[in-house]
């Protein structure tokens, strides 16, 4: 096996009469890359290198021009449509009381600065500039590390976009906005980084006053740090009073740190709220770890979890959405202890879900403190139940801090950055820089391409914001369906409920019955029934897919993926299981006469009908649906969900005759895949497993933090 590097991409031109057959230019990988190099225009300034000595030691700084990196995206074509040049208020009624955050521009922070701006410049505009710093691992086996720097600019939507040697390098990249004097810093780091960057010490808060020992106390009272002395005493370097002024601000004394001469920054305040490092691999990461010393190792790696030796931001987001099981029913606790253990676990991840939010009111904030405010109610539960001795961790308190990081600045970004990997050892921070101007040379060239063919720069509209809208309203939209290959299975095999079958056991009764409603929905139940005992299928077999992806748009957010499938297992020649089965639990739209129209069903088969033959079955000219699902239901909703978790409960659904309830539904009453909580009833039963407990389990709990968009729409 190879990889995709670009000795690899070389052989594959190799390959006798490809390149020719393809008409390219190039036969290999070095002589595109001098194409991109020295043909394709570049939209954004190159890289530089300059050597930084501090004391008596070079390092590389590899930079770009900011002032031209600013114009770049400011002159863009694909971002004018969007470009925001001036703050606004947004509110959900129409008496301006309920007032909405989310882009940097309906924030408090940029009102404000206008009005600074407007003093020293009238008619100026804001350009906020806004950084992103992680230290980097540029290689595996060596002690090499990064500190790159990603900058961009608030006027765009958010859906588009070593002490001493660290602030000599950000002083160097950020000097030209001393005298522009158009750009406030926005600073998204991890907690070291942002310790690098304010000069704090470890331990402490970078944004507030308060001590180390009161980190864990809410509300947080005490005062924010002063920016103004900061600077001042940063400035008296030089003096015998120096060290002294530093130590009374509270910060290191740090020769220059960049921020001293930018204008219209407060540093303290620049510190935002970041969803993956504070909350994701902060505050969750703890919450798992506590929750496993309660619970205990055994009976967690049963409920799912324990047995990852290390765990990704991302995993870490996978846990979150089944983390609430895990405190459900766990045995040897008082009901006293399992509900306060319940309420601290799901009022944090309540937090977690609404931080989330791409859009937040006045309102909505009031929830949000609420949830932190459960929270700590019921937190001293880990101090009795031995998982913790104090609260006090820098990540838990900046919570406090995330309603007024919202008011001022907007919604969190949730940016996503990634690194690279060098293709070889020699010249790491060159080939990165390299690679990250070709592929910018690349994408733009693409732009380019995609305008010229359709004519115009006809760029996608963004969701617009309406003064109805709320900030917790779920916003439907309709699932889109991407086919992948299906294939044609007996309906003998559909109802096998063997190994290698799907285990719809009464498919093709339930197919004649779908047929007969489909036919005349005015029909009774006994109608129905009769009419379905007289027909005959004119075909034996059906056409399945296995997985099919739908398409969903979060409100006012991303395109977001997901997936419904319904497969068996798959065996290899030997008989041997290669694949377990997998098929998914969705919330499917019926008709409304419970209140929300909503229920969860288990898919078994998704498919279509043999276009042939169908003459006998349906009117001439009549419709025909394209793609269903046969799918065994579980019990509606009821009114409220349980009082004890806050969860709705549900349960498979039968028959009179105890046989599991199914019918057949079109795939576009599909809504989302959800996650069930087994309700466990204490220790799990060892006959419980991944594929059976859907059929063994009697009692299910619905999850609210499948996703955000589950979250919204159950709220």
């Amino acid at each position: 096996m190879r990889g995709t590097g670009s000795t690899a991409f070389s052989e594959l031109l190799a390959i006798d009469g490809l390149y020719e057959s393809l008409g390219l230019s190039y036969c290999t990988s070095a002589e595109l890359n001098c194409i991109i190099d020295n043909q394709l225009p570049a939209q954004h300034p190159s890289f530089s290198r300059q050597e930084v000595v501090v004391a008596g030691k070079a390092f590389d700084l590899f930079k770009q021009p900011i002032l031209d990196c600013i114009r770049s995206l400011y002159s863009s074509p694909n971002f004018a449509p969007y470009l925001c040049v001036s703050p606004e208020r947004h509110y959900t009624d129409a008496n301006k009381v309920n007032r909405l955050y989310h882009d940097m521009y309906t924030g408090k922070w940029w009102w404000s600065t206008q009005k600074q701006l407007e003093k020293d410049k009238p008619g100026a505009t804001i350009v906020p500039v806004i950084i992103f710093s992680d230290k980097t691992q540029v290689t595996l086996f060596r002690n090499k590390s990064a500190y790159p720097v990603y900058l961009t600019i608030g006027n765009l939507p958010k859906e588009i976009p070593v002490l001493n040697l660290f602030h000599a390098c950000m002083n160097d990249l950020l000097s030209p906005l001393k005298n522009a004097g158009k750009a406030g810093v926005a600073m998204e780091s991890d907690y070291p980084e942002q310790m690098l960057v304010t000069c704090g010490y470890y331990g402490d808060s970078l944004v507030c006053m308060v001590s180390k020992d009161e980190l864990g106390g809410y509300p947080c009272t005490t005062g924010f740090r002063d920016p103004t002395a900061a600077v001042e005493a940063v400035k008296s370097i030089g003096t015998s009073e120096w060290v002294k002024n530093c130590l009374d601000a509270n910060i290191k004394p740090v020769q220059h740190p960049f921020w001293e001469d930018l204008p219209y920054t407060d540093i303290f305040c620049a510190i935002t709220s970041n969803i993956l490092h504070q909350l994701y691999q902060g505050v969750m990461k703890h919450l798992i770890q506590w929750l496993k010393t309660i619970v205990g190792a055994e009976e967690i790696d049963a409920r799912g979890i324990t047995s990852l030796s290390w765990v990704s931001g991302t995993e870490h987001k996978q846990m979150c959405s089944f983390l609430l099981s895990l405190v459900v029913d766990i045995p040897n606790l008082s009901s006293s202890d399992s509900h306060r253990l319940l309420m601290a676990t799901k009022s944090l991840l309540d937090f977690l879900y609404q931080a989330r939010y791409p859009i937040h009111s006045d309102q909505s904030l009031v929830i949000i403190e609420a949830s932190l405010a459960e929270f700590h109610k019921y937190k001293a539960i880990f101090i009795d139940l031995g998982a913790r001795e104090h609260f006090n961790l820098l990540k838990l308190h900046f919570l406090c801090h995330y309603v007024r990081a919202f008011k001022l600045f907007g919604t969190s970004n949730n940016y996503n950055t990634k690194t690279t990997e060098p293709s070889n050892r020699k010249d790491e921070y060159f080939q990165m820089t390299k690679w990250l101007e070709r592929h910018e040379k690349v994408g733009h060239h693409m732009s380019y391409i995609n305008w010229k063919k359709s004519q115009a720069a006809t760029q996608p509209q963004l969701p617009c914001l309406g003064s109805s809208h709320g900030a917790s309203e779920p916003h439907t939209h309709p699932l889109r369906l991407h086919d992948y290959n299906s294939k044609s299975v007996l309906i003998t095999k559909l109802e096998d409920s063997a190994t290698l079958g799907y285990g719809a056991v009464k498919f093709e009764s339930t197919l004649k019955h779908y047929i007969a409603q489909f036919r005349d929905p005015e029909l009774t139940p006994g109608e129905v029934e009769n009419m379905a005992s007289f027909l005959t299928l004119p075909f034996r077999s059906v056409l399945v897919w296995h997985k099919l992806k739908f398409r969903h748009e979060q409100l006012f957010g991303k395109e977001t993926l997901d997936v419904i499938s319904a497969n068996p297992h798959r065996c290899n020649l030997q008989g041997q299981v290669i694949q377990a089965s997998r098929y998914s639990t969705p919330l499917i739209r019926v008709e409304k006469d419970d209140g929300r129209g909503l229920q969860i069903g288990h898919i078994r088969v998704i498919f279509s009908l043999p276009v042939k033959n169908l003459d006998c079955l349906f009117p001439v000219e009549t419709p025909l649906p394209a793609h269903l699902a046969y799918v065994e239901w579980f019990s509606k909703f009821r009114q409220n969900p349980d009082p004890h978790t806050g969860l709705y409960h549900i349960k498979p659904l039968l028959w009179r005759d105890g046989s599991r309830a199914v019918s057949i539904v079109l795939l576009d009453t599909i809504q989302q895949s959800v996650h069930l909580y087994p309700k466990w009833g204490g220790t799990v039963p060892p006959e419980w497993t991944y594929e059976s407990i859907l059929d063994t389990c009697p009692l299910f709990f619905l999850s609210l933090f499948t996703d955000t968009h589950m979250y919204f729409r159950m709220q």
